[in-house]
């Protein structure tokens, strides 16, 4: 099997600088995907630093990546490994609405002329009303959580996390158009503004990744479903409604378009994967590994 990067080592602190020395890493040989091996006697977590790839203020990583650990004892300590897939993108928002039609010009009055009486003239026609605004597009898809394999001899403490991302948030609804201008008359009337476009719909969460433990020993003893948490992402928020168009000019009972509606519907949540745990004997333990590995027998 080839790796995207493979430590090993006789002890491993995961810690922010040891993050930091990964992504530099993956980053200078370009590689953004595929599995990061870390081999060790000895795999302790740092209690103030979670493994994450979400976080970018913590540790930037160019790609995201699955995991596999293999140590003769490993320790989480209180801290953490979470891998938790990305939420959704936003979606696109809504088309702007059509600006209304400016009114008909009046016709203009005939003056008098020598002994011909004169025409009135036609008032302007009232402006017609902004179309409405198109709805927000519907959220991205929440990524999948990233897999994680931890193989060890005798297991301390763990704590793992891989859910899948939550969907993207709906867009927001289009704006409505701009009222038309009323030509002027004796009662000019401008056009009203369109009505806002409803917010679109959330996106569906991401799938839960895979969690797989293989242990020996667990003198402490665990409970898989507390400490291996691979839940579907939540399903996206639904997007906010479009702002109103503009009034197409000053009068009495002129008005801006009315706001759209938010929007109504939430993704679908994402499907959460069972962890897969097993304790074996040791002689088995090591032939698994070595079959990760690819070890030669």
């Amino acid at each position: 099997m080839s790796f995207a990067l493979t430590r090993f080592q006789e002890k491993i602190i995961i810690d922010r600088p040891f993050a930091e020395s990964l992504a530099n890493e993956l980053r200078s040989s370009q590689r953004f995907d595929g599995t990061i091996l870390l081999v060790a006697n000895e795999i302790l977590l740092d209690p103030s630093y979670n493994f994450n790839y979400n976080q970018e203020a913590d540790v930037k990583f160019p790609g995201r990546y699955h995991v596999t650990l293999v140590a003769d004892r490993f320790d989480s300590r209180g801290g953490k490994i979470d891998l938790t897939g990305s939420q959704g993108r936003l979606g696109n928002t809504g088309k702007a609405g059509i600006d209304g039609k400016s009114g008909e010009t009046g016709e203009t009055a005939l003056l008098p002329r020598r002994g011909e009486p004169g025409e009135p003239g036609e008032p302007g026609g009232p402006g017609g009303p902004g179309g409405p605004g198109g709805r927000g597009g519907p959220g991205g898809n929440g990524q999948e959580g990233n897999n994680i394999k931890v193989f060890c001899s005798e297991l301390i403490n763990i704590h793992i996390i891989s859910g899948g991302g939550k969907g993207g948030t709906g867009g927001k609804g289009g704006t409505g158009g701009t009222g038309g201008r009323g030509r002027p008359g004796s009662h000019t009337i401008h056009g009203r503004g369109g009505p806002g476009g409803p917010g679109g719909p959330g996106g569906p969460g991401g799938p839960g990744g895979k969690i797989e433990l293989l242990f020996c020993n667990a003198p402490n003893g665990f409970v898989a479903t507390d400490h291996l948490i691979s839940n579907g992402g939540q399903g996206g928020d639904p997007g906010e409604g479009g702002e109103g168009g503009q009034k197409g000019g000053l009068g009495p009972g002129i008005f801006d378009g009315s706001h759209g509606n938010p929007g109504t519907e939430h993704g679908v949540p994402g499907i959460g994967s069972i962890p897969d745990v097993k304790q074996v004997e040791f002689s088995e333990f090591w032939e698994r590994v070595s079959i990760e590995l690819a070890i030669p027998a």
